[in-house]
C-alpha cells in the first residue's frame, strides 16, 4: 500500500477553464485521472515538447508524495485503457468526444505519451488566453476517489471567489455520473459527502454546501469554498472576471437597497394620503 511523503508543490497542473468543464465520456479512474494530470504538469513546464512527453513511474509516485512498488503494476495495467478513453469539450468548436493521448507506452518503468493535437490549445501557452485553473500536482497526490479529483478542480476554479452554484444535473454529468444515483439522497451520501470528507482530510481546499430546491426537488447545489493551503491561485479567475463579479454584487446590492427605500417612499406616501383623506 502507498504511503503519504511530504507534499511537494513544485510541480503545478495548468488546464483551460473549457477542460476543467470537459464531459467524460468514459469514467476515468483516481489513478487514470493522477497519470493525465501529471502529463499535463511535464507538458505545461516544457510546452516546446508537445505533443510528447515521458516520465518513469517513480518520478510521478515521488511527484504525488506517495511510495509503494504496487504503482508500477497499475501503470502498466492502465494505459492501454487512457488510450480509448474521452472527453468532451463544450462549447467551442469540438463538440464531439476525442482522447486525450494518441499514444501511451508502458516500457521498463518508463511512461511514454504523445498528446492529441486537439488538446493543445487547452493545455499550453494558458497565460495568453482569458481563463484558466493551477494547483499544485501534489494536492491530488493522495486523493483516493476520481471524484474527489474531479469536484475538487472545480472548486478549485472558483477558489478566488469562494462560491460556486452548479445545476444537480450538469453537476452529475461533469463527475461523469450521469444518469445514475436517481434518488438525490443516494448522491448526496456516495458522492458529495464522501469527496467532502477526503477534502476535509487533506485540508487544501474545503467546501460546505446547501440544496437550492425547485418545487420541492433539489435543482441546484451552491458550494462555499475556503482554502486552507497557499496553492497557488493566480489566474484561476482574471482580475478583470473578478472585478466585474464584485460591481455586479454592489450593484444588486444597491438596486436592493434603492428598491427598499422607494418602497418605504411609497408606503410613507400613502399613509400620508390616508391621514389627510381621513381630516
Amino acid at each position: 500500500m502507498a504511503e503519504k511523503k511530504k507534499r511537494d508543490n513544485k510541480v503545478q497542473v495548468c488546464q483551460s477553464n473549457d477542460l476543467i468543464e470537459a464531459i467524460y465520456e468514459e469514467g476515468l479512474t483516481a489513478t487514470e485521472h493522477k497519470i493525465i494530470r501529471y502529463a499535463v504538469a511535464k507538458i505545461n513546464k516544457s510546452p516546446d515538447q508537445f505533443p510528447n512527453v515521458s516520465f518513469t513511474v517513480l518520478e510521478f509516485i515521488n511527484a504525488a508524495g506517495l511510495s509503494g512498488n504496487s504503482y508500477h503494476g497499475k501503470v502498466k495495467k492502465i494505459v492501454g485503457e487512457l488510450k480509448r478513453k474521452q472527453i468532451r469539450i463544450k462549447p467551442r468548436e469540438h463538440d464531439w468526444g476525442f482522447p486525450w493521448f494518441k499514444e501511451i507506452i508502458y516500457k521498463n518503468g518508463m511512461v511514454h505519451i504523445t498528446f492529441n493535437d486537439l488538446i493543445k490549445s487547452y493545455l499550453i501557452y494558458l497565460s495568453e488566453q482569458e481563463k484558466y485553473t493551477k494547483y499544485a500536482f501534489a494536492t491530488i497526490g493522495h486523493m483516493q476517489s476520481p471524484y474527489t479529483i474531479r469536484l475538487f478542480e472545480l472548486l478549485q476554479q472558483y477558489a478566488m471567489i469562494g462560491h460556486r452554484k452548479i445545476k444537480l444535473e450538469k453537476l452529475k454529468e461533469l463527475l461523469g455520473v450521469k444518469g445514475k444515483y436517481k434518488e438525490y439522497g443516494h448522491f448526496k451520501s456516495r458522492i458529495l459527502q464522501s469527496v467532502k470528507k477526503e477534502l476535509d482530510n487533506i485540508n487544501v481546499l474545503t467546501f460546505t454546501f446547501e440544496e437550492i430546491k425547485m418545487v420541492r426537488r433539489v435543482d441546484e447545489i451552491y458550494f462555499d469554498i475556503k482554502i486552507n493551503d497557499d496553492l497557488n491561485t493566480a489566474g484561476n479567475v482574471k482580475e478583470d472576471e473578478l472585478k466585474t463579479f464584485s460591481e455586479k454584487q454592489a450593484n444588486k446590492k444597491e438596486n436592493q437597497e434603492e428598491k427598499m427605500t422607494n418602497k418605504t417612499i411609497d408606503i410613507t406616501l400613502r399613509i400620508s394620503l390616508k391621514d389627510e383623506t381621513d381630516k
